[in-house]
């Protein structure tokens, strides 16, 4: 997949989420949470449709599809918002 219209790719956006991995910031955030997972609450006991021993065949989907320039822009909004609100829960 290889979108040119911005100049950007999917690998600049890797390469730009590996090298937010080797700063001082992420190891604070990552001390932080895992500092306070003992204090998170349990996970919520949900109903299932079926019981997972009751399965005799386990089937996986794969979804494909494509953005439109709109949708783009505003998935990289969304995403400049998250990365917004990641480092400022640091601080």
């Amino acid at each position: 997949m290889e979108y040119r219209r911005n100049g950007c790719q999917f690998r600049d956006y890797v390469l730009a989420e590996q090298s937010l991995q080797q700063t001082e910031l992420d190891q604070r955030s990552q001390n932080y949470w895992f500092s306070r997972l003992d204090n998170f609450p349990p996970a919520p006991d949900l109903p299932l449709a079926k019981n997972p021993k009751e399965l005799k065949q386990h089937r996986c989907q794969r979804y494909q599809g494509y953005l439109q320039e709109g949708d783009r822009s505003c998935t990289s909004r969304v995403w400049s918002d998250n990365i917004k609100n990641y480092l400022s829960s640091v601080f």
